[in-house]
């Protein structure tokens, strides 16, 4: 998916919106998740976990959808 999304962004943007997100995700993730573990116990930290997973899929899939529909107008192909 990041590959894709390279070509439609300089190198130098794509390397700061990456390393943001990645750093982000870095710093924030331990604290939600054991704030969910305090006050919840594992099995809701393990719930969240598997939604947050599912829902970045069905948002990679549809980002997919979207990058190939925009690049086959830009060449008129379209692709499969």
């Amino acid at each position: 998916m990041a590959f894709k999304l390279r070509n439609m962004v300089n190198a130098g943007a794509y390397s700061a919106i990456s390393n943001a997100i990645a750093s982000l995700a870095a710093g924030v993730t331990p604290t939600i998740i054991g704030s969910i573990i305090d006050n919840s116990g594992w099995q809701a930290a393990y719930l969240t976990t598997f939604g947050i997973a599912v829902f970045v899929i069905l948002a990679l899939i549809l980002i997919n959808v979207i990058i190939k529909k925009t690049n086959s107008n830009k060449t008129g192909k379209t692709e499969v």
